[in-house]
């Protein structure tokens, strides 16, 4: 009867013991996706904080263009679409883009603390 509890208690440990490794792997799997959301969040954040700043120096409807053509919009349904020549589509495109890369880079640099 002793042996029989022993095996009995034996087992349960292991099964325990492989419950908690497992758990242990889960959740730092989980940590990295929360480090991956966080991540995420946090270029969302910046890039809507810059988007605001650069919307001052286009028109509203080259910022929605922008927008429509980052989300996969093509550049002809855009020119159709707002009256233009493909080639301005092309060209605000690019001037919103480049603003907005050298602001997002401000924007980082003025949010976070220095000496990181």
């Amino acid at each position: 009867i002793a042996i029989e509890t022993f095996r009995k208690s034996n087992a349960s440990m292991q099964r325990d013991g492989s419950y908690i490794s497992n758990q242990s792997i889960q959740l730092e799997g989980e940590e990295i996706e929360i480090d991956q959301m966080i991540e995420s969040e946090w270029q969302q954040y910046v890039t809507r904080l810059a988007l605001e700043k650069v919307s001052s120096h286009f028109k509203p409807y080259y910022i929605e263009m922008f927008i429509e053509s980052v989300n996969g919009t093509s550049a002809q349904v855009l020119a159709d679409r707002l009256g233009l020549e493909v080639h301005t589509i092309y060209k605000y495109r690019d001037r919103i883009k480049r603003k907005l890369r050298l602001e997002i880079s401000q924007v980082i640099q003025d949010l976070e603390p220095a000496g990181e």
